[in-house]
Formats: structure tokens, sequence, C-alpha cells
């Protein structure tokens, strides 16, 4: 017998879809195709073919395949075996060559894979692709408060759903943490408390959904408990490698802890994830954590140009704008600094250099000194 407590098989993001002779995996289609014909295969035999695909050549274990394919049930060989048989019949007379058995160990994926554009796999090895997509654009390009609250009635219409729960859970998290981090909450506490009762409850149902620990670790970033946070951000990106948002949280913390210097390796990492260069919502939060590492490094001139960066995509960024304002004013442009005072203003208009001061999380001696002439800076350009 295999228990869910077995390592199970790290994925990685697959592709948007593979091809090996006559057959291709879609998997936005969620399909495995035969010179273009569709091939029926039941729900865990093609997260079998997911899991292969995502590391051909790689020996993957009877019991990681196991945990993975039934992470909270108790089965026997013959479950997994009923799989390989039918992923083999899918295959045709290349079933045997494609997919080889490694006596008493495993199985492996032997042909070359021919990938097409990068899309991301879930954890449980099923395409993201579903009623989920919609929710997650929405998430990764907003900017604003509208369209994380649209996000959010989407993944909780989803999370009605069982086999969507987990995922979903994960974003109504994670929308309460955005909007924390863009400073659009109105109770940042009470946004982080509900971002935590979805995290929990994320992991409880799928404890390997990279997803839920990604959204945990935010919370634990947002309640100041910075290790917790990095332990979680490295565990999740031990579920999937490719979670470039992960990597640029990571970047935050080391500012956090006083260690600015090591934010640079996080924000490259994950700008080298957007192989195709169009996520343009990771890069403007690159270039936007890029800017303040400067900042705290003394580096006025750089961080100044990271947040130019962060506008040509995004010209209304609030806190570009903020950070802009600052900078210009403790450089002497007045007149640039309060230009662009005014454009943070229109945008958050509430804030104060009180409440302002409220979200900073870390107390370490080097961030503070920084966040201090910020706030110098801001007071200078006009802020109250």
């Amino acid at each position: 017998m295999a228990r869910a407590s077995a390592e199970a098989v790290p994925l990685v993001a697959l592709v948007q879809s593979v091809r090996f002779g006559a057959y291709e995996v879609d998997v936005v289609g969620g399909t495995l195709r035969r010179l273009g014909v569709a091939m029926p295969l039941r729900r865990q035999t093609w997260q079998l073919l997911c899991v292969l695909a995502a590391h051909p050549h790689r020996l993957c274990s009877k019991a990681a395949l196991m945990a993975t394919l039934w992470p909270r049930t108790v089965v026997g060989d013959d479950s997994l075996v009923q799989c390989v048989v039918e992923l083999r019949r899918a295959l045709g007379e290349d079933g045997p060559r494609l997919l080889r058995t490694v006596a008493r160990l495993g199985y492996r994926f032997e042909m070359p894979l021919s990938p097409g554009t990068r899309a991301a796999v879930a954890v449980a090895g099923m395409p993201t692709s579903g009623p989920l997509d919609p929710a997650w654009q929405l998430l990764t390009t907003a900017q604003g408060v509208a369209t994380v609250i649209a996000a959010r009635d989407l993944f909780e219409a989803a999370s009605n759903r069982a086999v969507h729960r987990a995922d979903a859970m994960a974003g109504v998290a994670l929308s309460h943490v955005i909007e924390v981090l863009n400073r659009w909450a109105s109770c940042p506490a009470w946004s982080v408390t509900l971002a935590r009762e979805a995290a929990e409850e994320a992991m409880a149902l799928d404890p390997a959904n990279a997803r839920a620990c990604h959204a945990r670790a935010h919370v634990a970033m947002q309640e100041g408990r910075p290790f917790d946070a990095l332990l979680g951000f490295r565990a999740a990106l031990g579920r999937d490698p490719t979670m470039a948002r992960a990597r640029l949280r990571m970047g935050v913390i080391e500012m956090e802890l006083g260690r600015p210097e090591l934010t640079a390796g996080h924000v490259a990492s994950a700008l080298a994830l957007d192989v195709e260069g169009n996520d343009e919502g990771l890069r403007a939060q690159a270039w936007f954590i890029e800017g303040m590492a400067a900042f705290q490094l003394g580096r006025d001139e750089a961080a100044r140009a990271s947040m130019d960066r962060v506008l040509g995509l995004r010209p209304a960024d609030a806190l570009a704008h903020e950070w802009i304002a600052s900078i210009d004013a403790l450089a002497g442009a007045m007149r640039s600094g309060a230009d662009h005072l005014e454009l943070f203003r229109r945008s958050l208009p509430s804030h104060t250099l009180e409440s302002l001061r409220e979200t900073e999380r870390s107390r370490h001696p080097l961030f503070k000194h920084q966040r201090d002439r910020l706030y110098d800076g801001l007071r200078r350009a006009g802020l109250q």
C-alpha cells in the first residue's frame, strides 16, 4: 500500500503542448491526441501522463507517483499499474517504448519532447485551463481594487466545486493579500485575517498545492513573520519551481531582513522565468522591487530608473509615483516630486505619512532607516 505521506513527484510547469511522433499532449485542452484525434483518458491516467511528460527521461518512483495521483487516498500498486496499462494502450504500439518500466523502482518517459508555448500545470497534474483561468488572469493583471474583487467573486463561485476548491481558496487568499500589498484594503488587518482563513483551508484540502503554499507564505509575511514566510515561499517553489512571484516575494523579505544586496538575485531569477517576456505584471513587480532594493542600498538614481521602467509599463501605477515623488524631492527636484505625489494621491487619496508608516512590518535598523528616508522625501514633496 502507498500512502499520501510518501514523497510526491514535484511537478514543474509543463508547456502548453508537447509533441512526440504522432502524439500531442494538449495541456490547455486536457487531451491526448493521436494524429489530431483525441484519445480519452481517465483522470488519474491523464495526471500520470502530465507527470511523466513534465519529467522526461527521469525515473519517477512508484511511491512518488502514487502519492501525487492519490494524495489523500490509500491505494494499492494495482491502481498505478492500471493507469500505466491504459496510458500505454492509448499510445498504441509506441507505448512500451515511450513508457518504460524500471523493475521494482518505477517508470520513465523516454521520448524527447518538442515544447510549444509555456503554460503552468497545476500541482495535482491537471491543466490550469478551466473555470479558474479567468480569475487568475484578472488577479495577476489587476491594476485596481475593482479587478481584484471581480477575481475574488470568480474564485468564490468556483469554490463550490470540490475539484477546484483548493485552488479557488488559494485565489481568495491571494486576492485579499493583493489588496493589502497595493494599499487598497480599507481594513488591512481584517483582509489579512480573511486571507489566513482561506489559505489554511486551501492547505488543508491539498497540502501539495503550490498556490496554497504561496498564499500561506504571503499571510506569514503580512503578519510580520519573515522567516516563516521565507520558508513558505521556498516550499512553494519546491512544489512549483516556475513560481516567479514567490521569488519576488523572497526578494522583498531579504530587504526586510536588512539584506537588500540579495534582492537582485531573486528578481533576476523571476524575470528569467518569463521566457517570452509577455508577463507585464511580473515585470512591473520585478522592477518595482528592484527599485526598492536600490533605494535601500542608497542608489537613488538606480531606484528612480527602475520606477521609471514600471511607469513605462503601467503609467498609472500609484506606488511607483509615490516612490518617485520621494526620490525626486530628496534630490531637490521639488516640482517633479510634487507632481508625482499628486498622481499618487489621485489613486490613494486617503493615505497620510502616518497611515503609510503603519503598513511597514520590518523593524530591522537598515530597513527602518531607509524607510524613514522614504517618508522624509514624501514629506518634502508635500504629504502630511
